[in-house]
């Protein structure tokens, strides 16, 4: 993408609000001298427009039929060439919490950012999501909240550690012990379990548990910094329902419009129940709409035995590896990834796969062969998302781990495999939508399906499927844009107005939305599917075949 229509593009899709040229310059990546030039000239000819307002001027886009006619013009190839329909998420952190380096990371393919609270404080926390905000506006957020995963957060220094060393952690605060641990675990954890540290990079073995503290022997060589997580795989740690620290940061994501909330250490489908009442849900079934949504993060024994469940009362699921692999055998590991999407795709919910996915790419700008397979292999089993942690948030190559796993999704992505629908007595309006949509893609060739959506359901349940087609979801809700980033093979657009009846009258609006976008063209042959009772959460009833310049003419008097 030249400079020119990443400039343009900007002020496109920020149109609301204007933006001084030290603004765009640092948002877009361009020197202030290269974006004067460009503006001036996009400026003379009409399609930006500058205002002087308190002492500073605004530039802003010229919505007319000339400025959607070069958008179109413009963005159309790029758009196209550089498409993946497995979508990245990125952890924002000390290494990317800069508008620039989220302008980048967004360019190299990230399609959702994700706010870590077990590594930062509310301050913090705002400030990423001011960043995020300021680069764009359609970016999702994932708030992860700690869950009641055990941390050493009372550390003031890293801790060398010796194999054969005895490391005792305390359950009394007053001790001023740099091992205190907020938890009392004598109850659970016995003698000869295991405890293991930053996701078994430290191996500990139980000597001793007494009511106050627990004595343990170093079984490896390491290094204990602060904020790290304990995991017990011999041991049932019994807590106590949604923690304080996870009410708060609740709170914190519905008062600033946050999209997701993903909850760490879920062991059963009352985990999901406890959060949806804390965010104001009755039962799932409230959970439609433009709403905040649960992810899931299945990381714990109990969690595998109850994933089937917890996909069902969750809008998606994470498999946090680096937990799954400590609690579990590792050796286990690609089995159950394996079967946790397939479970997901079957019942047409998102499923993010997360950790060590680029871990080299932290000190290093190539990754190994092996990650290289992980990637390419997580595409093939049908994840919907890849998920970049310490890689994006701590690395010395963020976009570069962005760029990389973006290369690997879309070289792969044309041998995944469409996933069929089960029979079931128990089908319902939009499985049978769904189903004629994969079964007609197999015998005529669609460029595009057109979804009508107010809830983004239909859009999610086609993305589960793995079909060739791109999804066009078209909506009138904003987080409900920015949720479909998420989904597999999506490209999320919203219309103003109301969808509640589809007639041609919004299928024209929402087929030439997706043409000024520049997403389909007049050529093409497309589906168009939704509700036309949208009154009717999740019952998709209307499927049409049509070739878009065709159907513009017969509606062109409407």
């Amino acid at each position: 993408m030249d400079n020119k229509t990443r400039i343009f593009e900007f002020l496109y899709r920020n149109h609301g609000s204007g933006h001084n040229i030290n603004q765009i310059a640092r948002l877009v990546n361009i020197s202030v001298g290269s974006s004067f030039k460009i503006l001036k000239d996009l400026q003379k000819n009409g399609y930006v427009a500058a205002k002087h307002e308190k002492n500073a001027i605004l530039y802003y886009i010229n919505l007319n039929e000339k400025t959607k006619n070069l958008f179109y013009k413009l963005t159309l190839d790029s758009n196209r060439k550089d498409k993946k329909k497995t979508k990245i998420i990125c952890t924002i952190g000390p290494s990317s919490n800069d508008p620039k380096i989220i302008r980048k990371l967004a360019d190299a393919g990230m399609d959702c950012a994700r706010i870590n609270t077990s590594h930062c404080n509310e301050k913090s926390a705002l400030k990423i999501m001011h960043n995020i905000r300021k680069v764009s506006l359609d970016i999702p957020i994932l708030l992860d909240i700690p869950g009641p995963k055990i941390r050493l957060n009372n550390l003031t220094r890293p801790i060398r550690i010796k194999t054969g060393k005895i490391i005792k952690f305390t359950f009394d605060k007053s001790k001023n012990n740099e091992l205190y641990l907020d938890t009392e675990l004598h109850r659970s954890v016995k003698k000869g379990h295991w405890i293991l540290i930053d996701d078994g990079k430290i191996e500990l073995l139980v000597l001793k548990s007494k009511r106050n503290s627990l004595n343990c022997k170093a079984l490896n060589d390491g290094i204990i910094t602060k904020n790290k997580g304990l995991n017990f795989p011999d041991s049932f740690v019994d807590y106590e329902g949604v923690q304080e620290k996870d009410r708060f940061w609740v709170k914190f994501a519905i008062k600033n419009d946050i999209d997701f909330i993903g909850t760490s250490f879920v062991r059963s489908v009352s985990d999901i129940k406890k959060l949806n009442m804390l965010l104001g849900y009755g039962s799932l079934s409230d959970v439609v709409g433009d709403k905040i949504k649960v992810i899931a993060k299945i990381e714990t024994k109990e969690a595998v035995k109850n994933y089937r469940e917890i996909i069902r009362e969750s809008y998606g699921v994470m498999i946090d590896r680096g937990d799954l692999a400590s609690e579990t055998r590792f050796e286990l590991l690609p089995r159950l990834q394996k079967r946790i999407i397939d479970e997901c795709n079957r019942q047409g919910k998102p499923v993010i796969i997360a950790t060590q996915m680029l871990d080299s790419m932290v000190a290093s700008s190539q990754p190994t062969k092996a990650e290289i397979s992980d990637i390419a292999n997580s595409v093939l089993d049908g994840a919907s998302c890849l998920m970049l942690s310490a890689e994006t948030a701590a690395g010395k190559y963020p976009v570069e781990s962005v760029r990389t796993m973006s290369k690997i999704a879309k070289e792969i992505e044309d041998d995944t495999e469409s996933k069929e629908l089960e029979s079931t007595y128990n089908l319902t309006f939009t499985d049978c939508i769904v189903n004629a949509i994969s079964k007609i893609d197999s015998l005529i060739d669609i460029d595009s399906i057109v979804v009508i959506t107010s809830g983004g359901y239909t859009a999610r349940m086609l993305a589960s499927k793995k079909l060739r087609p791109e999804i066009v979801a078209v909506t009138t809700k904003k987080r409900i844009l920015r949720q479909m980033h998420i989904l597999w093979g999506v490209v999320p657009i919203i219309i103003e107005g109301s969808i509640d009846n589809i007639t041609n009258k919004e299928k024209k609006k929402a087929i030439l939305a997706a043409l000024e976008k520049g997403i389909i063209t007049k050529t093409n042959q497309i589906i168009l599917t939704g509700s036309v009772f949208h009154f009717k959460s999740k019952r998709t009833n209307m499927l049409e075949m049509h070739k878009v310049n065709e159907f513009l003419d017969f509606v062109k008097n409407e």
